[in-house]
């Protein structure tokens, strides 16, 4: 009997279909959440978790529903149907190849399996790069937001600079057209 199961496990390993994983971690500084020249306009992250949080939150954002149909189609995972719950069946079959997890306060770890290692890896490096992508772009898009209040502000307060310099003698009097342009 041990004979006879040690056989049938052996050639059982013949039978399964390899699966490989290629993996890669991303090192997400805590500056990137903290920095003094935008901290009056979007508050700053402080504690670990909340960072976690965020990283979690970014990464699920770049490995969309979108980026996932493109490589369905791109790698031929999905069968071409046009049923929307086929699509849907066969797109969370492809998400359940991704595993992602945070793996210390900064740091994120997310793999791709499938019997093919260079798929495997090719798709591991498009993730890495669209995951890379997304985080710089949600920083860019944060400091152009930063820069446009900024700019409102020095537009404003040089506004209220011209308003003192042209018609301050003016301003208690009250209703001057002059002081309220």
């Amino acid at each position: 009997i041990v004979v006879l199961t040690v056989a049938f496990c052996f050639q059982l390993t013949f039978w399964i279909e390899k699966q490989y994983t290629a993996m890669f971690e991303i090192n997400v500084y805590s500056k990137y959440f903290q920095n003094p020249l935008i901290s009056g306009v979007i508050p700053d992250v402080f504690n670990i978790p909340e960072m976690r949080f965020a990283i979690d939150s970014m990464v699920k954002e770049a490995i969309s529903d979108d980026y996932i149909d493109q490589l369905g189609r791109k790698y031929h995972f999905y069968s071409g149907t046009k049923d929307e719950r086929e699509m849907a069946k066969e797109r969370q079959l492809l998400r359940d190849r991704f595993n992602y997890f945070s793996t210390g306060g900064q740091s994120y770890q997310i793999s791709f399996s499938f019997s093919d290692p260079f798929i495997a890896k090719e798709i591991s490096e498009k993730t890495l790069a669209t995951v890379k992508d997304h985080i710089v772009g949600k920083r860019i898009k944060t400091i152009e937001l930063v820069k446009a209040v900024m700019i409102n502000k020095l537009n404003s307060f040089n506004a209220s600079q011209k308003f003192t310099e042209k018609g301050s003698e003016k301003a208690l009097a009250s209703k001057s057209p002059e002081v309220l342009k």
